[in-house]
């Protein structure tokens, strides 16, 4: 950030922003039961500032690590954390819990606190409280499109049971397999996530011997038409069902038409949490889980925004100890390069299958794209 940062300045833009976005003054607690996110009306300012002796990088990692170990889930999550090093560098830390945010909001949160400090203008962002009542408002319709959509269905298992005698002696890590392939040229009727996705449902038609298959798949969340939806301030991130049907008569084009309507047709159904379709849209047992989820990241994970006349680079903190519980698939355009990856951990697949499934993953793709003639 600079080193003619304003401390005082920049921990009075942080309050003004704490009272601005009101999702950043929520936290759980317990009422009969049940968990509640709840709005503080005016929390105390967690803002603090240290200096290292080290390089910012390494020391912004140390306090995450030691902050993962320390904070409780039922805490007010947001903090400010400003660290300064020998060399007058300055790094700003901020903690929230992914119950306030997601990856399309994150650098509006910050372009916020920025233009605060810098005394611009800035532009105010809708609430995730009217977002949460325009879900509740289209919550019946969510859920007729849904029973339709799922009638008849199962998860689609996408590794094999590993043996319960086995995991017994193998400790939870991940697994990760990776690789990068050509970008595939498509048709300007076709985005690269429908294709990535029906790429998906041919491997595991394949792996599973089903020839109807559902999967989950990461969508912003942001179909509705309320308005502003693309500026709201919180976790609309979701994760939906995608039903596929591959018929050996089924042709690739015929298939990504189909998923590709698929996303089309949502509407606003994408804000309907996934136990909530789980438990009001299908016969599936209520511990049902995603099986496998695909998720195409097309965002920028490092954007930058100005301080201070400084252009400042967003990076995020990788938990080394988090681990996912389902088979994730990702795909993420870099240049003209897309880089693929599978991911799950020890208890769910071995790397051996991983690398199977990556290898496999990566021909569909490759394949659909030539069937498309391009």
């Amino acid at each position: 950030m600079g080193s003619l940062l304003d401390v005082q300045c920049l921990e009075t833009s942080c309050r003004v922003l704490l009272d601005h976005l009101p999702i950043l003054r929520t936290r759980f607690v317990f009422v009969e039961g049940k968990l509640w996110q709840v709005i503080i009306r005016n929390p105390e300012l967690s803002f603090s500032s240290i200096e290292v002796d080290t390089m910012l990088p390494e020391a912004s990692q140390a306090l995450c690590l030691r902050d993962t170990e320390n904070s409780s889930p039922l805490d007010l999550a947001t903090s400010f954390t400003l660290i300064r090093n020998h060399l007058h560098e300055h790094r700003l830390v901020l903690r929230l819990s992914h119950a306030q945010y997601d990856g399309i909001c994150r650098p509006a949160i910050l372009k916020t606190l920025f233009a605060i400090y810098e005394q611009e203008q800035f532009v105010p962002l809708p609430s995730f409280s009217s977002y949460v009542a325009d879900a509740q408002r289209r919550q019946s319709a969510s859920i007729l499109y849904w029973c339709k959509l799922l009638r008849g269905s199962n998860v689609t298992r996408a590794t094999p049971e590993l043996d319960p005698k086995v995991l017994k002696d193998v400790p939870l890590r991940i697994v990760q397999s990776e690789s990068a392939i050509s970008m595939p040229r498509l048709p300007t009727s076709v985005t690269a996530a429908s294709l990535v996705s029906c790429a998906w449902a041919m491997v595991l038609s394949d792996v599973s011997g089903e020839e109807d298959v559902v999967y989950g798949h990461v969508v912003a969340g942001r179909n509705s038409d309320l308005p502003g939806i693309t500026e709201v301030v919180g976790p609309c991130l979701n994760i939906i069902p995608v039903r596929a049907l591959i018929r050996p008569e089924s042709t690739s084009s015929s298939l990504l038409r189909s998923i590709q309507e698929q996303h089309v047709s949502l509407a606003g159904s994408d804000s309907i949490g996934w136990h909530d379709i789980v438990r009001n849209c299908t016969n599936w047992p209520v511990t049902a889980g995603f099986g496998s989820v695909l998720q195409y990241q097309n965002m920028d994970e490092r954007p930058r925004v100005r301080v201070s006349g400084t252009l400042t680079m967003i990076d995020w903190f990788k938990n080394p100890f988090s681990i996912t519980p389902y088979l994730a698939v990702i795909a993420r355009p870099q240049g003209c390069k897309l880089r693929v990856s599978i991911t799950g951990t020890t208890h769910i697949l071995t790397a051996e299958y991983a690398d199977m499934l990556l290898d496999m993953l990566c021909k569909a793709i490759t394949r659909l794209s030539t069937d498309l003639g391009i």
